[in-house]
């Protein structure tokens, strides 16, 4: 998977029209994966770490994955949900679930999550206290 700048001319313009630039290429179309340990800034090595992942694990060279990539998202801790969440990752899709079960083609949007929803309970953004991640609660 490439990061939004290493995709073609016509992929990244293609994208573009989708409504996609870096961070949502990369958060939500491939989570990051491509980018290398040393490139993480703080809040995302955080959420890198509590899903289990160390820096040998995530090199190309490594055939490990940590546990928590075997878990359904209901078997996940809090912390890990919200690491999870940080990433870019659902239920539905860290569940692996089809897109046409969660998104509503004829509204255009998706109906696994909301903008304007309370943030699940579930969920523990409290992990990322000393990162001061945007997307902690006030």
């Amino acid at each position: 998977k490439n990061t939004f700048l290493n995709l073609g001319t016509e992929q990244r313009a293609g994208a573009m029209e989708l409504g996609f630039y870096t961070h949502t290429w990369d958060c939500f179309m491939n989570h990051y994966i491509s980018y290398y340990w040393s490139s993480f800034h703080e809040d995302l090595k955080v959420a890198i770490e509590t899903l289990g992942w160390t820096e040998s694990m995530w090199s190309d060279e490594a055939e490990l994955s940590p546990a928590s990539e075997s878990k359904p998202w209901s078997d996940l801790t809090p912390e890990e949900k919200a690491a999870a969440t940080r990433l870019c990752y659902f239920e539905e899709i860290w569940n692996g679930q089809p897109i046409v079960d969660w998104y509503d083609y004829d509204a255009g949007m998706n109906t696994a999550v909301t903008t304007d929803g309370p943030l699940p309970k579930d969920i523990d953004l409290d992990i990322f206290e000393t990162t001061g991640y945007a997307g902690k609660a006030p």
